[in-house]
């Protein structure tokens, strides 16, 4: 329809949208990748581009991934999340298709397309530090709610390979200007301090991986032998920590560590008798959930300042009274009127 160059030129640039919207819009990336797949359409050369595909067997491999999506919908009852569903792996059908029948990325190329996904990338993270920080306005209730666009265990994975990628390109030299380079380093050290805000173990395991094995790569080159063996030892060092920190969190979890907020009471300040349950071992911030419990007391005091019934479920299903035991165990105060009143109206609402 255009002229090949014309093409070509579309379909870099479908590719670095594509690469920028990766951390944040699934949308975004399905759109671009509609794009792209209606230009290699137009472009013409059908069937040379379909004898290309046939000779690179790596790319099948990769399409069997979104004929497995077509083959779930043959045995769905719900058609519309199945759609739903095809609209977001729609880049696993543009990419091995569009991407391996296309003409050869140089490399001047790819350090765009790296561009423009750290830049995505960059966007992501500082989106979810304003949002820490609460200037932007939506409510940050857990870590996962740093990742505004995308889900909090696809955007760490994407991360890694966004700090990965400003790292390589920040050693270099032919990124560009010094400058440049030590923009790209920081970005590196600012994504992954977001990586450990959010808190997600895959994402975090993952760093820890590339970062380990990149520092021996770069240990037992030539170059940037020093780089390496620093790469190497904060790698352990973080893992070190990391193993250190669960254990201390598995001993909370498993190991009262407050005698005065564990031991057994008799009666609440109002004289209503407490209830125990000694067999059930569950801890809440090192606290036993099931002991010092005045239901009487809860129920009457929970109705009192909530609209929500005591004996009604929470907004995500569970049994609400458990919600406010667990809620005032992590606190660490005996479950009785008392710790219900002294609630605050945010407590309120995240117990609803």
């Amino acid at each position: 329809m255009f002229p090949r160059s014309v093409h070509q030129t579309i379909h870099f640039t479908c590719l670095a949208v594509a690469a920028f919207s990766m951390p944040v819009s699934v949308w975004l990336l399905s759109a671009v990748s509609i794009a792209g797949l209606v230009n290699w359409i137009l472009g013409g050369g059908i069937f040379k581009k379909l004898g290309v595909l046939s000779q690179r067997r790596e790319i099948l491999v990769l399409l069997l991934l979104f004929g497995m999506y077509l083959l779930w919908l043959l045995n769905t009852s719900d058609l519309v999340g199945a759609v739903h569903e095809l609209k977001i792996k729609l880049p696993l059908l543009f990419f091995p298709i569009v991407i391996g029948s296309s003409f050869t990325i140089t490399k001047r190329h790819l350090r765009l397309l790296l561009f423009s996904f750290i830049a995505g990338c960059a966007v992501a993270v500082s989106a979810g530090y304003l949002a820490m920080a609460g200037i932007w306005p939506v409510e940050v209730d857990d870590s996962r709610d740093l990742a505004l666009f995308v889900q909090a265990i696809r955007l760490s994975v994407l991360l890694n390979f966004g700090i990965f990628s400003a790292f390589w390109l920040s050693l270099d030299r032919q990124t560009g200007r010094v400058s440049l380079r030590i923009i790209l380093a920081a970005t590196a050290v600012v994504m992954a301090f977001f990586l450990f805000n959010l808190l997600s173990v895959t994402g975090v395991v993952i760093f820890m991986i590339l970062l380990g094995g990149t520092g021996l790569h770069m240990a037992m080159q030539g170059e940037n032998r020093r780089t390496g063996v620093v790469l190497s030892v904060a790698a352990a060092a973080i893992m070190a920590a990391s193993v250190l920190i669960m254990i201390s969190m598995w001993g909370s979890l498993h190991n009262p560590d407050d005698p005065n907020s564990n031991g057994l009471r008799s009666m609440t300040l109002s004289g209503n008798h407490y209830t125990h349950y000694p067999e059930e071992t569950y801890l809440e911030n090192g606290n036993l959930v099931w002991i010092n419990v005045c239901e009487e007391e809860l129920r009457t005091e929970w109705n009192r300042r909530s609209s929500m019934s005591y004996d009604s479920l929470d907004h995500t299903g569970n049994e609400l009274r458990v919600t406010l035991i667990r809620y005032i165990s992590y606190i660490g105060y005996p479950k009785d009127s008392v710790a219900v009143s002294s609630l605050s109206k945010k407590d309120i609402e995240n117990i609803e």
